[in-house]
């Protein structure tokens, strides 16, 4: 039996008022799990198997380097003789299995992509595409990245490709069998599309054409547009703030997307060239976010992927240097729909499964430990809390067997206060409001239905 192990990594803050606390958490699931159960906080879906050290602020960064790809090498030590012998494994219908382990896909912003991958910064992690050429869209495609490839190039060679080459240093991934770190390297819609190209790059140049159209006073009519709009279910208030704020969540962002185009359609009348591509880019953001796909839903991602990359021209007089080349995010559009051939939807590769496990997993771990030296506390504080989850699901699973004589016994295991039932005399319910017992319920001697 296969069993593909999705890990993801993503730095995060534990102090939140003040403070520099900060902890490089490693989380694990794995691809048999239904995606609803890798992605709930109850189901124990994902877990925390380490807590990557914090790295100096050293100029030498491939010490920094090194010292990254040792410490995965150690944590995913074990996985290298189960991923050639195999481990059994017990599975929910009663049966053992032999499993075997491999690493499938890795969840990851872009800057821990190149770190994963010792690809050199604003190169793709996926394809040696020069950055010079981004975005590439409507191009054919550039050669994939290859693990084995690398370790035959001089450090010139690998350069001229995108590829950092240090002496002593081996990618933690070529100890693993079949597994070509690159390919792991998977879309991001929050990062990626919500964030990046969304928020980051094309709002911006839309600000600068406003700024260009109505001078000065372009904050003050996008703030009155976003706090103009109507209230109805699913709608968000942005209020006369908007352009003010800067630090925002990807809920924030996914209610700004479904109202910015009959926001911005009166303010760009005389501009339907540009405005026809922002719409393009929704429906790639909408079309990419879709839970399950076809080959219809994939011809349209291509289609609004096209459109968006041909109204890019009227942005360009906004780039500093005239041109869209060295943004990664822009160029890692071209793979969405490789990706989800591969790998099924982005919800299945999305760092939103790691940002919201921050929450129940890393900082409310935190909160246990007493702050000094908190990270060895950190993972005692998890192993428990696995390890009382796992019980719990064991026990509320026989709780709702209500054909198992040890039912009652687990649900006050449970929750001791819980009401417990007690059993009576069977009712017979109906429409009215009055529940006549069975026992009082007498026919005459000689009944008949006629």
């Amino acid at each position: 039996m296969l069993v593909p192990l999705i890990l993801g990594s993503d730095k995060t803050m534990l102090s939140t008022m003040s403070g520099d606390k900060s902890a490089w958490p490693i989380y694990l699931t794995v691809g048999n799990l239904a995606k609803e159960k890798r992605r709930s906080t109850k189901c124990n879906g994902l877990i925390l198997i380490g807590i990557l050290p914090k790295c100096p602020n050293s100029p030498d960064q491939h010490a920094i380097k090194r010292a990254l790809h040792c410490a995965l090498r150690e944590i995913l030590r074990s996985l290298e003789s189960y991923e050639r012998l195999g481990i059994p494994i017990r599975c929910a219908d009663g049966h053992t299995r032999l499993g075997f382990p491999r690493l499938a896909s890795w969840l990851a912003d872009y800057p821990e992509q190149c770190a994963l991958t010792l690809v050199i910064y604003r190169w793709c992690p996926r394809c040696e595409c020069d950055p010079k050429e981004f975005p590439a869209i409507g191009q054919p495609g550039s050669r994939k990245r290859q693990l084995k490839r690398y370790s035959s190039l001089s450090a010139e060679e690998a350069k001229k490709v995108g590829q950092w080459k240090i002496p002593g240093l081996e990618n933690f991934a070529s100890f693993h069998l079949d597994c070509n770190i690159f390919e792991c390297m998977n879309t991001d819609r929050l990062h990626q599309l919500l964030k990046g190209v969304f928020k980051d790059h094309t709002w911006t140049w839309v600000m600068a054409l406003l700024t260009k159209i109505y001078g000065s006073r372009a904050s003050e009519v996008v703030d009155d547009g976003f706090a103009n709009i109507p209230p109805f279910v699913g709608l968000r208030n942005f209020g006369h703030r908007f352009t003010k704020v800067t630090q925002w969540t990807g809920s924030e962002y996914k209610d700004m997307l479904a109202v910015w185009i009959p926001l911005l359609a009166p303010l760009l009348k005389g501009f339907p060239h540009r405005l026809k591509g922002l719409r393009h880019l929704t429906d790639f953001i909408l079309l990419a976010g879709y839970h399950s796909h076809t080959d219809t839903t994939l011809r349209y991602l291509k289609s609004a992927l096209v459109g968006y990359g041909k109204s890019l021209d009227g942005f360009l007089e906004f780039r500093e240097n005239n041109s869209f080349a060295g943004i990664p995010k822009l160029h890692a559009m071209i793979h969405y729909v490789e990706c989800i051939k591969e790998f099924g939807s982005t919800d299945n590769t999305d760092t939103e499964v790691s940002e919201s496990a921050h929450s129940w997993l890393i900082k409310d771990a935190y909160r246990a430990t007493n702050k000094v030296d908190y990270i060895p506390q950190m993972l005692k504080w998890e192993k428990r809390q696995f390890i009382i989850k796992d019980r719990l699901n064991i026990l509320q699973s026989i709780a709702d067997d209500i054909s198992d004589h040890r039912a009652l016994q687990c649900q006050l295991m449970i929750d001791p206060k819980a009401p417990v039932a007690k059993p009576g005399p069977p009712k017979l319910s109906g429409l009215g409001t009055k529940c006549i017992p069975i026992q009082s319920f007498k026919f005459p001697n000689k009944a008949s239905l006629n």
